[in-house]
């Protein structure tokens, strides 16, 4: 017969090492890469947008802070590249998925960035803003890392979604971008994988042909439906997302994406 006391004993022992193992459970580290000596880029995929870590003499520079949701696995990664604190936030845009971490910094010393252009000497840091994915779009440019952050006017996982400057916005903070840029640039979309120039125009020209093509189909007078159906329109849809972001419905979405892009074009038009 089991001795209650033993097995008291027993239970409370289990209990204790259970609690310690939990307490002791690592949070997931974020995947990174070092695209500089001094420039890490965080690849956010299901955390929220992609970061930005430039590691200065004095402190780190971060360029978006993910979704709140994310904040032990940011603050942990972030730790494991660099023991200096945080001394700059700087937003490409005001979404949540971008600014989810903003306070956590600010609360632990860190300044932020008043959103706007900027040129700092001292940071060695150009900022230019412009109405594209959203209302205050920002790009943000270190010249001696040669790393540009795009935010979501640009990114190679997704459609295209310039829903506050339309397809001329786009067109603006990318030529502004590559003006800002140079062939060896390490160019980092707000969501999607590590690119450079090349593959900024490539998106370019795809993003323009794709609002072409929507907008000479609804002049013709062709129904969303149709729309989705034209075989020039499906081609130009992969080679966006290309299967990196796997769509349940992709019907609904491309229809959902038509309507958004006719709707924002003709707003922009009567202004």
């Amino acid at each position: 017969m089991l001795n209650p006391s033993k097995f008291k004993t027993s239970l409370v022992t289990l209990l204790f090492f259970t609690s310690i193992t939990l307490e002791a459970k690592e949070v997931d580290l974020i995947p990174y890469e070092k695209v500089s000596d001094d420039f890490y880029v965080l690849l956010a995929d299901g955390y929220g947008s992609n970061v930005g870590i430039k590691v200065t003499n004095d402190g780190l520079i971060i360029v978006d802070t993910m979704l709140a949701k994310s904040n032990q696995s940011l603050m942990a990664t972030i730790e494991s590249i660099s023991e200096k604190p945080a001394k700059l936030v700087v937003n490409t845009h005001d979404h949540m998925d971008h600014t989810g971490n903003n306070k956590s910094f600010i609360e632990l010393g860190a300044a932020k960035h008043t959103h706007g252009e900027m040129s700092n000497n001292d940071l060695n840091i150009v900022t230019t803003n412009v109405a594209s994915h959203s209302s205050n779009d920002l790009l943000v440019y270190f010249p001696d890392s040669n790393v540009l952050m795009m935010g979501d006017s640009f990114t190679n996982n997704w459609y295209p979604t310039f829903w506050a400057g339309g397809l001329a916005g786009q067109t603006v903070i990318i030529d502004k971008a590559l003006e800002l840029a140079n062939k060896d640039t390490t160019v980092v979309p707000g969501h999607g994988f590590i690119t450079n120039t090349e593959g900024l125009k490539r998106y370019k020209e795809n993003a323009t042909n794709w609002v072409n093509r929507i907008m000479e189909l609804h002049h013709q007078g062709l129904s969303t439906e149709d729309i989705a159906k034209d075989e020039a329109l499906n081609n130009l849809l992969k080679r966006f997302a290309n299967g990196v972001r796997p769509v349940k419905d992709l019907k609904r979405m491309m229809e959902h994406f038509i309507n958004k892009t006719i709707e924002v074009e003709l707003k922009l038009s009567t202004k």
